[in-house]
């Protein structure tokens, strides 16, 4: 028979000195008033809490860690094109996916509505270029054909008489016409490129740590058609194109418009591929 250890007082022991050590690390990174030591405290005391619920001021050590250890970065848009931008278009193109960007220590935001608020990283998303194209529009002409069956004629013998087939019945022989039709494909074209590249800054010291380039086009593209001659040579494809007419042509600024989901992502993936730079 073994004997009895009682080690309730022995763990109850070491727990209050690990909470007591963690607690004590905590305090003294904080006072290094440096994010990455608010950060390794917010860590230390998540274990104090581990250990032992509701030590001391635990808690409030923790949102002010929380607060204090994390960066915030601030994305706006500057344009240097000479197009006036709408405000609504700026702010679409900062409705940003924050998937791969935000995590515990990180945090984006698209509006500085709280004046409060202080940024540790500024990035920037500058509109450099945007390259419009005239209106384009373009003809080629198909010509289809079609032989079709055009009434009949009878058969006639040697002394021009109608031939008869064994029941008696007159001989007649399909007779057969081509038909033309002209189809008119029209085709409409314009086009919009934006060049332009994202900036990042650190606050404390105030540098650019990255600048990366970023682009986005588009184009407005219809197909319409008129058909001159007989349809009835048209096939089921041609047949679709002539029953569409053409389109207004978009304006410059409604061609813009269309390139911002493209260039939203365009933002979102140059953020993610130099999310590194913000810490």
């Amino acid at each position: 028979q073994f004997p009895y250890i009682d080690f309730d007082e022995e763990i109850i022991s070491a727990r209050s000195g690990a909470t007591e050590y963690y607690y004590n690390q905590a305090v003294e990174l904080m006072k290094r008033n440096d994010k990455m030591a608010y950060r390794e405290a917010w860590q230390s005391l998540a274990r104090v809490k581990e250990y032992s619920g509701d030590y001391r001021d635990v808690n409030n050590l923790m949102d002010e860690a929380r607060y204090k250890g994390i960066s915030r970065a601030l994305v706006s848009v500057d344009n240097h094109t000479i197009f006036n931008l709408p405000n609504e278009y700026k702010q679409q193109l900062l409705t940003v996916d924050p998937r791969g960007l935000d995590n515990a220590w990180v945090e984006f935001y698209y509006s500085d509505l709280d004046q409060n608020v202080y940024y540790d990283y500024f990035v920037v998303v500058n509109l450099r270029q945007i390259m419009v194209s005239p209106d384009q529009t373009t003809q080629k002409d198909t010509q289809h054909r079609k032989r079709i069956e055009d009434g009949f004629e009878y058969a006639l013998d040697a002394n021009g008489n109608v031939m008869k087939d064994s029941l008696g019945n007159d001989i007649k022989i399909p007779k057969y016409k081509t038909i033309f039709c002209t189809v008119i494909e029209t085709l409409q074209q314009k086009s919009v490129n934006i060049q332009g590249d994202i900036e990042i800054f650190s606050d404390n010291p105030r540098r650019l740590l990255k600048r990366e380039p970023i682009g986005a086009a588009t184009t407005f593209e219809h197909r319409s058609a008129r058909a001159v001659g007989d349809r009835a040579a048209l096939d089921e494809e041609a047949l679709k194109l002539v029953d569409i007419g053409p389109l207004p042509f978009p304006s410059d600024p409604e061609m813009i418009i269309l390139t911002s989901d493209i260039f939203r992502k365009a933002i979102a993936d140059a953020l993610r591929k130099n999310r590194n730079y913000i810490q």
